[in-house]
């Protein structure tokens, strides 16, 4: 038979249950106060974000305006450079708001086009190149624009902050606020909204990094080649990846200004996208198992070289890479008499644990590439190294022709140089005029090398 639980033993069990009970409810009332505090500083984030937005929006639209009127050139330069950093501002604060990246993208690149249009407007000022009517034109787009964007975010910050409006709470209706909150009263609505005032946006023709003709820009390679049918691209996707056709299933057509037909396999690991005007494959991406590391960088290298001879793309130079989740990454450009065309970019993707090729990219590489008439070096090797700094020692030396901020290209010498601090430079100079058109810092570790 069991015992009687004893009334001490009673008493203790009641009292040991009574504080855990209280134990319980002790940990879920802190853990509700720092989930609050946790969202109240979140929302304060946030709105600190918004409003300097607004304000950053509001000087760049008073700038431009300020710009109409000033006439030295001194002036001028002081409105670019104000120009810049309020554009970089704003960028830096729009970065921190819950807004969907497609419309936050149409706002960035509308701010990064100020920045690069300021300093090219600096440039030609220094160069004592006058401003021409295009140029005009092109601040009076800028103007408008900034007028408008600039009062639709002080609006959108006035609610938040004035009327007491919850930005973590418009992102996620729940409950029967759902019915009370409609998509324009959220801060991604609104934002939606905004960018959707871009849409008529006009083409911006200038030399900078974000220059709405690169987009518009027709593929080199596509020129004068027929359309393929859907089923013509599914069966050139399969070849290329060596699978039967069947496995391949048609996903979507893009229709930017190189449309595409997007492909998936059955068991959706593996994407492929091919050039509806002449075919080409565009790139492809299969989905990678993280496994042990089998291959090291110069390995892994070989693979890439190896399946881009067996592909047909010849005269390819490896230029840089870098290992990353388990998978090495190498950039190759194309290489024409002896001159490496930077623009004409493949990159190829190898898993290290395995050594299959996993990605395949060719954008830079349809998009540019071309036989080209290449201009004489108006200056020698010799010359451009005196344009070299002296802080450098110069290690190796080549030809290359890269891009501009804009759609154009420079023949350039190419030195990579010891720098102090064992920094690794490239520094291009201008073979026509011999001055410095860039310099890049390599990062060289264990993984690969890149450029900033």
């Amino acid at each position: 038979m069991n015992k009687p639980i004893s009334k001490r033993a009673f008493i203790r069990i009641i009292s040991f249950s009574l504080i855990a009970v209280i134990l319980m409810l002790s940990a879920a009332a802190i853990g509700y106060n720092m989930v609050q505090k946790y969202k109240s500083s979140v929302e304060n984030t946030y709105k600190n974000a918004l409003n300097r937005l607004s304000d950053h929006l509001t000087d760049l639209a008073n700038t431009l305006t300020k710009g109409m009127y000033v006439k030295s050139e001194s002036a001028k330069n002081k409105i670019y450079t104000k120009l810049a950093v309020s554009a970089q501002e704003a960028k830096d604060a729009l970065s921190l708001l819950p807004v969907t990246l497609s419309d936050e993208q149409i706002i960035q690149k509308y701010l990064s086009q100020i920045s690069d249009i300021a300093q090219y407007l600096q440039n030609k000022s220094m160069s004592f190149d006058s401003i021409n009517d295009s140029d005009e034109e092109m601040l009076n787009s800028l103007r408008n624009y900034s007028k408008q964007l600039a009062a639709s975010v002080e609006d959108t910050a006035y609610f938040y902050t004035n009327y007491g409006g919850d930005i973590m709470l418009s992102l996620v209706p729940q409950g029967n606020l759902s019915e009370n909150i409609t998509e324009g009263f959220t801060l991604d609505g609104t934002f939606r909204n905004i960018s959707s005032e871009f849409t008529n946006y006009p083409t911006l023709i200038y030399d900078g990094p974000f220059s709405d003709h690169i987009l518009h820009k027709t593929a080199e390679m596509s020129k004068n080649q027929r359309e393929y049918t859907i089923n013509e691209a599914r069966y050139l996707g399969a070849v290329f990846l060596n699978i039967d056709e069947n496995e391949l299933k048609f996903a979507n057509e893009t229709l930017n200004n190189t449309p595409l037909y997007c492909f998936t396999t059955k068991d959706g690991t593996t994407n492929i996208s091919i050039c509806k005007q002449g075919g080409f494959i565009e790139s492809f991406h299969k989905t990678v198992t993280h496994g042990d590391s089998v291959y090291d960088y110069d390995s892994a290298l070989k693979k890439a070289q190896a399946y881009l001879k067996q592909k047909k793309f010849d005269n390819m130079k490896s230029s840089y890479g870098y290992i990353s989740d388990s998978v090495a990454t190498f950039n190759f450009s194309y290489v024409q008499d002896d001159v490496v065309c930077y623009t004409d970019l493949i990159k190829v993707g190898v898993a290290v644990d395995t050594g299959e090729i996993v990605s395949f990219g060719a954008t830079g590489y349809i998009m540019n590439h071309k036989t080209r008439k290449l201009d004489k070096n108006t200056i020698t090797l010799g010359q451009a190294k005196e344009n070299v700094s002296d802080l450098l020692t110069i290690k190796e030396e080549n030809t290359a022709l890269i891009p501009t901020d804009g759609e154009n290209e420079v023949l350039c010498y190419e030195f990579l140089c010891d720098g102090e601090n064992d920094d690794k430079v490239l520094v291009y100079i201008n073979a026509a005029t011999g001055e410095e058109e860039n310099i890049y810092i390599l990062l060289k570790d264990e993984n690969g090398t890149l450029t900033i």
